[in-house]
């Protein structure tokens, strides 16, 4: 169980009141962009994530 004292923090395409956003987006310092629009929760990617699929020997794209 959750305490009532416990903040959950922002997740991209939480829907949330606006009330509720700006509460858990004032605790929470790492986040440099989020953003509510239309009730949802949208957050910037994170820089440190890798986008790019890793390549066998041969040069060809693996999953």
């Amino acid at each position: 169980m959750i305490s009532p004292l416990t903040t959950l923090p922002l997740e991209n395409g939480d829907q949330l009141t606006r009330i509720e956003f700006e509460r858990r987006y004032a605790t929470m310092s790492d986040i440099k962009k989020a953003e509510l629009i239309e009730g949802i929760v949208y957050m910037a990617a994170s820089r440190f994530r890798r986008h790019y699929k890793k390549r066998s020997i041969s040069g060809f794209m693996v999953r």
